[in-house]
């Protein structure tokens, strides 16, 4: 029977609406990165909404429910299942890549995320030529997990299946497939689905687990959920980079922007763009 690896990314829970901005980039810095935060809360504020709100699904399992949800579906988990634990894909992908190089095993990948992470990109050839360079980002690391890095001849999956949040089933949230071109390069089988309150188990015993914290997409208050979402597995835990990222969140600086971004709109009638978060 085919063993799993079970990969969460926090995003998952965390809805992206399509009235948000496009500044989701883990190319910035930690500092860039809180201002666009904060900018986006006071831009919805400022209109009087509330975008933590906005960002929680309605109806998808939530965090604390997830491990009692798997195990209720009839999930099981070996004796000696780990939890690879950090920020981005970037280095958690890796991680996983080389534990199941270490280990010769082959399970099929279970990929629990909003985001498919087999590469963005119609051109496979730019996919191959980053894997010559070594090259493995958030984005595509599924794809190199497939297909192998630099200096090997295959990859470390039987298969990949793509869970996604029912909140992509929303007008505008839907994520675009991924060309037959790319799925034909990935070189296993790749299944998409939906799940919101249920994931139906795998035949397999998941061997491992991988979380990916996600901070371009998950906001800075949901950071102490994300670390209570890590201990519900209540296994030994294997940090990247330093593991799970624990930001400040600065209410008083969102109402003050909010404030200034309402003076704002008052004075041009409601019709001026905000000054630098987001327009709902």
């Amino acid at each position: 029977m085919t063993p799993v690896w079970l990969d969460i990314d926090f995003d998952f829970f965390v809805r992206a609406s399509w009235l948000n901005d496009f500044q989701y980039s883990e190319g910035k810095s930690p500092l860039l990165q809180n201002l666009i935060w904060v900018s986006r809360a006071a831009g919805w504020a400022a209109r009087g909404r509330s975008l933590r709100d906005e960002m929680t699904p309605r109806d998808d399992v939530r965090p604390e429910a997830f491990v009692q949800m798997l195990r209720q579906a009839g999930w099981r988990f070996a004796d000696s299942c780990m939890v690879v634990v950090g920020d981005s894909h970037a280095a958690v992908g890796v991680r996983v890549i080389q534990h199941l190089i270490e280990d010769d095993v082959r399970p099929q990948m279970v990929h629990v995320d909003a985001h498919h992470d087999l590469g963005y990109t119609r051109n496979v050839g730019v996919l191959r030529q980053r894997r010559q360079r070594g090259q493995c980002e958030a984005g595509d690391w599924l794809w190199h997990a497939a297909r192998g890095l630099r200096g090997r001849r295959t990859g470390v999956l039987d298969s990949i299946r793509v869970v996604y949040p029912n909140w992509r089933l929303e007008q505008h949230c839907e994520e675009s497939r991924p060309s037959d071109a790319l799925l034909a390069s990935v070189g296993v089988p790749v299944t998409f689905e939906y799940a919101g309150s249920q994931i139906a188990h795998p035949d397999g015993e998941v061997i491992g687990v991988s979380i990916a914290q996600s901070t371009a997409w998950s906001p800075p208050w949901l950071d102490a959920e994300a670390a209570r979402f890590v201990d519900s597995f209540d296994m030994d835990q294997v940090p990247v980079m330093g593991g799970l990222v624990d930001r400040s969140w600065d209410e008083k600086a969102v109402a003050s922007m909010a404030s200034a971004e309402r003076q704002c709109l008052d004075m041009a009638g409601g019709g001026c763009l905000a000054m630098v978060g987001t327009t709902p």
